[in-house]
């Protein structure tokens, strides 16, 4: 799957995350490859959680990790809890 940041294009993977010291990273970003990658098996949930994470990397990539791990968490909730809204905003973007 591709998805636009800004303006490149990223493509999101799915394979183990191999740099992950203490056992808790599920996800990661390469900006030289543009490349997303998000550990498999996991639930949707925490992997739109992870997508979110990293896409917040690629639009500020000197943000510290505990802001964007708050800012991944607090919009995915934003999203989830209202989905009407979201709906009818991406709809009337599209007219």
């Amino acid at each position: 799957m591709k998805i636009k940041i800004g303006s490149i294009i990223y493509t999101l993977k799915e394979y183990t995350i191999e740099d992950d010291k203490d056992g808790t990273h599920v996800s990661e970003i390469d900006l030289m490859e543009n490349v997303i990658g998000i550990e498999p098996g996991l639930p949707e949930s925490q992997k739109h959680q992870a997508i979110l994470h990293e896409s917040l990397h690629a639009m500020n990539w000197k943000m510290d990790e505990n802001t964007v791990d708050f800012l991944a968490h607090a919009f995915y909730s934003y999203l989830v809890d209202n989905k009407e809204l979201i709906k009818k905003m991406l709809k009337s973007e599209t007219k």
